[in-house]
């Protein structure tokens, strides 16, 4: 059946879900605050009005709830704070309509004491039953459908604190935040035996630069600020614009080292964007009518 995770433990009885969706653009990643076997009793789902696609145990079980081609109640409960980018190109519609949702197991017994584990931190099996998971909702979303489950780049694995930074500001935990996000992108988005090695970085002297309608601003590797150097050889970069938000109307082009057009930010209202540009020249341009407030680089190959 599709939507059915063949090697996930199929839970039955949860009724709090809807059928369908509203088109699928990714993950919500949650910290449950509990045991996985909680998660594991439909009174539990009925008693909170809530549910999830699935739950991931501390020793990498993974037990399915809701088909990921049905609306799960997990995100949905907006909080004052919404930071996640593309929350307006989905009109700010629910996010429960396009996300697949992942509780995590985060509590243990230490000493017969129940014990919350510090940061929501994922055990090597949790991180590796996860990741498996993700890859199996990409090529079952991608079969079934045709729609692609990392359609934002890395803002396509969001967390819980990202639709209520008030509420919920430590879910999935500050290793999801700080680790395992990035992560996961990195191996969701191996191409073969050709791998993105996570880098992060800036271009300080692009921060508040007004483009030149007509006139490209090139960019080369040495323009940017990095955590870690360039390794030799690059050939691609994963990059990030953030347009300033004091100029709504600003669209940008960004195009690959030969002058092909790579992809463009802001023609939809977005301060925000993410994609791909070959740089086997040396580097890549941007061209536009817009005020740049930030251009970074996430990854390379």
């Amino acid at each position: 059946m599709n939507g059915i995770c063949p090697f996930a433990r199929q839970i039955k009885g949860v009724t709090t879900f809807s059928k369908g969706n509203a088109g699928r653009v990714g993950f919500c990643d949650h910290a449950a605050s509990g045991f996985f076997g909680t998660m594991l009793r439909p009174s539990f789902w009925h008693e909170m009005g809530t549910s999830v696609h699935f739950a991931i145990s501390r020793d990498g079980e993974i037990a399915q709830l809701v088909n990921i081609f049905d609306t799960a109640f997990a995100q949905g409960r907006l909080g004052p704070m919404v930071s996640w980018p593309p929350f307006a190109r989905m009109n700010r519609e629910n996010p429960n309509g396009y996300l697949i949702s992942t509780e995590h197991e985060d509590w243990t017994l230490v000493n017969g004491k129940a014990r919350e584990v510090p940061g929501s931190q994922w055990t090597e099996a949790e991180y590796a039953a996860d990741l498996k998971l993700k890859k199996w909702c990409l090529d079952e979303v991608r079969m079934v459908t045709g729609e692609n489950l990392l359609a934002f780049g890395i803002d396509s694995l969001a967390s819980h604190h990202m639709f209520d930074g008030v509420n919920r500001a430590e879910c999935a935990g500050r290793y999801w935040r700080n680790e395992y996000r990035a992560r996961l992108y990195a191996d969701l988005t191996r191409r073969g035996d050709e791998i993105m090695d996570v880098i992060n970085g800036t271009v300080p002297a692009l921060r508040g630069r007004k483009l030149t309608p007509g006139t490209p601003s090139p960019v080369r590797l040495e323009d940017f600020d990095t955590n870690k150097p360039f390794p030799a050889g690059v050939r691609r970069l994963r990059i990030e614009v953030y347009l300033a938000p004091t100029d709504p109307h600003g669209i940008v082009q960004i195009k690959h080292s030969d002058g092909h057009y790579g992809f463009q930010v802001g023609w939809d209202g977005a301060r925000y964007g993410m994609g791909e540009v070959d740089v086997a020249g040396g580097g890549f341009s941007i061209e536009g009518n817009g005020v740049l407030a930030q251009v970074g680089v996430l990854a390379v190959a």
